[in-house]
């Protein structure tokens, strides 16, 4: 058992955060909430001692299968960006010099 509460409502309600270990190992909250779902509620009520609303409910839901995604096109698209800004700057700055050398080699006329 990890914490218990109370919670607001009618019946005076309690929450029970706990985690569950196979032969010393830690189990998934999925498949801990999946097994104990599968017992009745009578029976887990009357170990408990109290009625049983829900019976099990994972703390850490399963991400959603397309987070890859959003995790492989983010650093893509800030890379992409970065790139961008370097060429821009670079391109920017060998103009500025190209300009600035061509007038150089220019004579200037002065009157005589």
């Amino acid at each position: 058992m990890v914490s218990m509460r109370r919670l607001a409502g009618p019946k005076n309600p309690a929450e029970m955060t706990y985690y569950a270990q196979l032969n010393g190992e830690p189990i998934p909250g999925t498949t801990a909430a999946k097994t104990l779902s599968t017992l009745d509620s009578q029976t887990m009520a009357l170990t408990l001692g109290y009625f049983v609303q829900v019976q099990a409910e994972p703390v850490v839901k399963t991400p959603p299968g397309n987070l890859w995604l959003l995790a492989v096109l983010t650093p893509v698209v800030l890379l992409l960006v970065v790139m961008g800004m370097v060429a821009f700057i670079l391109c920017k700055r060998n103009r500025v010099i190209f300009k600035t050398s061509a007038f150089r080699t220019f004579k200037s006329r002065s009157k005589t």
